[in-house]
């Protein structure tokens, strides 16, 4: 008890110094809810205050310096409860204004927890001012570095962050999501739907715009959709035409029908050398496609006939870097790309794509064929039974959720009777894909479409495709199969425009 002094009936240690309670800032903290601070106070009252709240000494930007709290403000104001003034605080040395937040988030860590809303500003503002320290310095503050003072995954970082701008925008719906998670898929989605208003500003809020292929005029998407069943729905009237007595019969119940518009999704012409050239900028979410391989034509020998398919490789490599850098331009920030390629070109295609400004994954997605593959070399080498996609990111966009392996088992032997394109992938391959990094609602852009495998899965899974094909045949064929698969998926009610 030598160590400890009396104020008011409130025991506090002897190396406190007393502060006036109006004088103890409290400024820019994230801690709103302190919880039940009577309960706190009446163990003060009881017990003593063996644990002050530790301040620092600042300096004032007009001069002078203002006593800055450094970490418990729920004591402080349990002391404010019970009428304590001066308060007894400890003194620590300057400290800068990161060290603040740091030391606000370890104490709070260890304490009352945080709710989801506070400890991701606390995470957002920490990072912040990380980031404006190492710049001063000539260094670099990266998410990494914030997950290793954390303590927490990078995942958590980058999500804590993108809500906690939210939050600190105002964003109601946000502040009020009962978790992060839920808070960080309404910020993809909110940011999906500003991205297209901004595009719809563009090109005018439902005006019909067109762009020139070939020899005619197509129409621009201008519109994003939230359920591709909802969108666009129409009543179609009963029939009423009089009858041959003169009396009209009553009108029959009105038939739901679903349009899709499939004239603003799909479209026929060079993808790279035309079509994507008169996109604007960050008009899609993902950019998900499968390219030509660049393939030497003998090494087709034995696998499919090739009469009707010519591969020129050098055409083909210069039409998958165009793509790379039309990709990059299109995408939204924050997207990603991902597309099959023949493995023995990765060096070439990681090296553009980085060149125009992806960050490129170091591993392929690995598809592990489950039919039966041939290889016209077989008495001297394994077979082939593996395709390779690259995963290339713009900005720094995370999945929506995590993917332990980059290896999956399809059968592709049933997209065979589907498709004539023997390149078809089958639907689990996209579905791999598609899942961990698209939301019901976004745009997903294929400039290689074939006969619309990729499409139709994206349709399948709520989102919206905007799909190139620049072969006349394999165009009109993926669109038939389109038109059948949402008959179906509608029993019959859509209709076309």
């Amino acid at each position: 008890m030598a160590h400890l002094f009396f104020m008011d009936k409130i025991i506090y240690p002897r190396e406190c110094s007393l502060v006036p309670f109006d004088m103890i800032s409290t400024e820019g903290r994230s801690r709103k809810d302190f919880g039940d601070l009577q309960e706190l106070a009446e163990s003060i009252q009881k017990y003593g205050l063996f644990q002050p709240p530790f301040v620092t000494e600042r300096p004032r930007s007009a001069g002078g310096t203002v006593v800055t709290l450094v970490g418990g403000e729920r004591r402080l104001r349990a002391m404010q409860l019970l009428g304590v003034d001066p308060i007894p605080v400890l003194f620590r040395e300057e400290m800068t204004e990161a060290q603040l937040r740091e030391a606000e988030f370890f104490e709070n860590e260890h304490r009352k927890e945080f709710t989801w809303q506070e400890r991701a500003c606390n995470i957002y503002l920490i990072h912040r001012l990380r980031v404006a320290e190492a710049a001063t310095g000539g260094r670099t503050w990266s998410y990494r570095d914030t997950r290793d003072l954390t303590k927490n995954s990078l995942g958590h970082i980058s999500h804590s962050i993108q809500a906690a701008k939210a939050i600190l925008s105002g964003d109601e719906e946000v502040i009020k999501c009962p978790s992060l998670k839920d808070a960080y898929t309404g910020v993809l989605l909110k940011r999906a739907e500003a991205a297209t208003l901004q595009k719809l500003s563009q090109f005018g809020i439902g005006e019909k715009k067109t762009i020139a292929v070939g020899g005619g005029e197509v129409p621009v998407p201008t519109q994003d959709i939230d359920d591709i069943f909802d969108d666009g729905m129409e009543i179609v009237p009963g029939n009423e035409e009089p009858q041959p007595d003169g009396k009209a019969t009553e009108p029959s119940a009105p038939i739901e029908v679903i349009e899709f518009p499939l004239s603003e999704w799909f479209f026929q012409g060079d993808s790279v050398n035309d079509i994507m050239l008169k996109l604007p900028d960050g008009c899609v979410d993902h950019v998900v496609t499968d390219p030509m391989y660049a393939v030497e034509e003998k090494n087709l020998e034995g696998i499919m006939d090739v009469d009707t398919i010519s591969h020129d490789m050098a055409t083909e490599l210069d039409t998958a870097k165009k793509f790379l850098k039309e990709s990059y331009r299109l995408l939204k920030d924050n997207g990603y790309c991902i597309f099959w390629y023949d493995i023995k070109h990765q060096e070439k295609l990681m090296g553009w794509a980085r060149e125009v400004g992806y960050k490129v994954q170091e591993w392929p997605l690995v598809w592990h064929k489950m039919h039966k593959c041939r290889n016209n070399v077989a008495q001297y080498n394994w077979t082939k039974n593996a395709e390779y996609a690259m995963v290339c990111r713009k900005g720094s966009p995370t999945l929506t959720t995590p993917q332990m392996s980059c290896i999956f088992q399809a059968d592709g032997s049933i997209e065979r009777q589907l498709y004539s394109n023997p390149y078809a992938k089958p639907a689990a391959c996209w579905e791999f894909i598609l899942s961990p990094i698209g939301l019901k609602g976004q745009t997903i852009l294929d400039p290689f479409a074939g006969q619309m495998s990729c499409p139709r899965t994206v349709l399948n899974m709520g989102m919206k495709p905007l799909a190139i094909e620049l072969e006349e045949f394999h165009f009109q064929a993926g669109i038939e199969n389109i038109k059948l698969m949402l008959n179906e998926m509608t029993g019959g009610r859509a209709t076309f425009k």
